[in-house]
């Protein structure tokens, strides 16, 4: 904890001084800023055939409203402030997704040129496709992070590091941790490379929902890029992660996260096809504690679990998804055979279609629709989700 205050000090300090010098700019740079604005109207159904009696079938309407202000830039310098509720417009008195909350959900300064940045407190962090680090920003209530973060960017290439002392989850809950989160890529022409290293160090707690036994150490490779072939966009992305046990979890263990997809775009259709695996060493599974994990293994979260903080038999997904427009409605289907990577499961074995429609106007509008069948292999074991939103954002 004394580590946290002295470097998160330090920071602020370098910004209070350079607020202090600046003064009578610092007004202007306020009086300068842009307001932000995020109001989202969701209606959730949630059907699950794991209770006969339908206890946890769910329907709720919730209300995000953001608020944030931007002020200007002086010298370098910026601040940034939201406030977040989420309301339950009706529901049904059961377990939601979506817990009741308000809060301050970012508050942070910003120093930075056309190279260099860094970011002291409450922020959004997403790293490449999320599934690492993400805000999980499907949910209402999203995932922000109390962390101090330099950021270098030069022509095509960006290093990015974080120290991070406590996450803000979805459940309006926080998470207390020590973790190091490193982040560096070079974009080529026609491929992006991406070297990682994700050391999560959480404070065991009787309120945490990770505790000592999930702190891992994960390095990684990921190479995504495009190459056009004729009239049509190949896609392509290969991603190779090892994850150990990390400073006070109490088994040793080397799991492997595996991800190969490979896809083409023509005529305003895109087609992919993908094989992730997270992979099982000494009875535990590789985790994605901080992960956007609702954008992967199927909508429904049925294996949102195993994601999290990891099993005895890991997750094995191969998928198909297409995506397109049509008269301005953009579609997207996904499909997933989702089993265990080995022995077996009965809460993970079973086949997934998701889909999705959503219009955006000009005028700051979005309306969509979006649904998750899991069937499962085993009995008694499907979940059907289905969503109606619409949201105004500037």
């Amino acid at each position: 904890m004394l580590k946290k205050k002295v470097l998160a000090g330090l920071m602020m300090s370098a910004c209070l001084s350079s607020i202090h010098a600046e003064a009578e700019s610092i007004w202007s740079a306020l009086k300068g800023g842009t307001p932000t604005v995020q109001l989202r109207l969701r209606y959730e159904d949630v059907s699950d055939d794991t209770s006969a009696t339908g206890a946890k079938d769910v329907q709720d309407l919730t209300l995000r409203t953001a608020i944030g202000y931007k002020t200007g830039t002086y010298m370098g310098l910026s601040a940034y402030a939201q406030l977040e509720d989420i309301s339950m417009i009706d529901d049904n008195d059961k377990a939601n997704a979506d817990a009741r909350a308000s809060e301050l959900n970012q508050a942070f300064l910003k120093y930075g040129n056309s190279d260099f940045e860094t970011v002291l407190g409450r922020q959004t962090l997403i790293y490449d496709n999320a599934r690492h680090i993400g805000n999980v920003g499907w949910r209402q209530n999203d995932q922000t992070f109390d962390a101090a973060t330099l950021k270098y960017t030069k022509d095509k290439l960006s290093l990015n590091y974080n120290y991070v002392w406590q996450a803000n989850r979805i459940t309006n809950t926080q998470q207390e941790m020590s973790s190091h989160l490193v982040n560096a890529a070079y974009d080529f022409k026609t491929i992006k490379v991406v070297g990682y290293y994700y050391l999560l160090d959480f404070d065991t707690g009787t309120t945490n929902f990770f505790t000592d036994t999930h702190d891992t150490d994960t390095y990684g490779i990921r190479l995504a890029g495009a190459a056009p072939v004729g009239a049509t966009k190949l896609l392509y992305t290969l991603e190779y992660a090892l994850q150990s046990d990390g400073s006070d979890a109490t088994v040793s263990f080397d799991a492997d996260y595996i991800l190969a997809e490979l896809g083409a775009s023509f005529s305003g259709v895109t087609i992919k096809g993908g094989y992730e695996v997270l992979g099982v060493d000494n009875g535990v599974s590789f985790s994605t504690p901080l992960a956007t994990v609702h954008a992967f293994n199927g909508w429904s979260d049925k294996v949102i679990a195993a994601q999290l903080k990891g099993n005895a038999n890991g997750i094995e997904d191969t998928y198909f998804a297409i995506s397109g427009k049509v008269v301005g409605i953009a579609l997207l289907g996904m499909y997933h055979d989702i089993k265990p990577e080995t022995g077996t499961s009965a809460t993970i074995e079973g086949s997934e279609i998701d889909l999705q429609a959503t219009y955006a106007t000009k005028v700051g509008f979005t309306f969509g629709a979006k649904a998750a069948f899991f069937d499962a292999d085993a009995a008694a074991n499907d979940l059907d989700k289905f969503w109606l939103w619409t949201e105004y954002k500037i």
